[in-house]
């Protein structure tokens, strides 16, 4: 079976991390286009006109955090299905929760060890087959009690 190329958007405002994807990418010869966009406002502006099969957007970004912005996508219908993985730096349980109520089909910590960013790559692009089910489910069964922000 011959894969499609792949669209991902990452949403990160810090080069080296866009870096790390980039190289991760093409060491592991997937069929992944990935678009760069630096903070949230951007990203609307950029879904406007092409829709990605993935969305991965860091939890620190400027003027919204990762949440912030993935609530706001999830506000919008049309958008509903768009499969969103947070990312993150550390795991904080109240975080991942929040992220997984608000929307997120994963929530990821991000590697230390640049190494590990060809798996992380690799296991993500394994559930782009099947993502916009998932995100569908985890949609709703995350909505099915109120988010709050602490």
């Amino acid at each position: 079976m011959k894969n499609k190329l792949k669209q991902w958007f990452l949403v990160n405002d810090d080069d080296d991390d866009v870096e790390f994807f980039r190289v991760a990418l093409k060491d592991a010869g997937l069929p992944v286009h990935i678009k760069w966009i630096s903070s949230c406002s951007d990203l609307f502006y950029e879904l406007q006109s092409q829709m990605p099969d993935l969305l991965l957007i860091d939890s620190m970004l400027p003027m919204q955090n990762g949440v912030e912005c993935l609530i706001k996508l999830k506000q919008q219908e049309n958008l509903f299905e768009l499969p969103v993985v947070i990312l993150s730096n550390q795991h904080h349980e109240s975080y991942k929760l929040q992220s997984y109520r608000s929307g997120a089909f994963r929530f990821v910590v991000k590697p230390s060890k640049f190494d590990n960013y060809t798996a992380m790559v690799k296991s993500l692009f394994e559930l782009t087959y099947q993502s916009k089910h998932i995100a569908l489910q985890n949609f709703e069964m995350n909505f099915a009690e109120p988010v709050t922000s602490e």
